[in-house]
């Protein structure tokens, strides 16, 4: 499962994960502390967890081609986005 593969990529600059039909994007998400990239494009999101506004160096969000009912305010602490 993604939630416990995530906390081995701690070094991990760049995740793609477009077209996946994700519903769902664990909280472990923040350890992936080095990510600059995150690219959730085409899925079925309808939320972030708001442990995302932890990746303090993530400079591009990649998240359009969703069902977003709202975004987490999790994402406005990202001073890099």
């Amino acid at each position: 499962q993604l939630r416990e593969f995530l906390p081995k990529l701690k070094e991990c600059n760049e995740i793609v994960l477009n077209g996946n039909a994700m519903k769902k994007i664990p909280r472990t998400i923040n350890t992936v502390k080095n990510l600059t990239t995150l690219d959730l494009k085409s899925n079925f999101l309808l939320n972030l967890p708001g442990e995302i506004g932890n990746l303090t160096f993530l400079k591009t969000l990649k998240i359009d081609g969703n069902k977003f009912e709202k975004l987490s305010s999790g994402i406005f602490k990202i001073k890099s986005l």
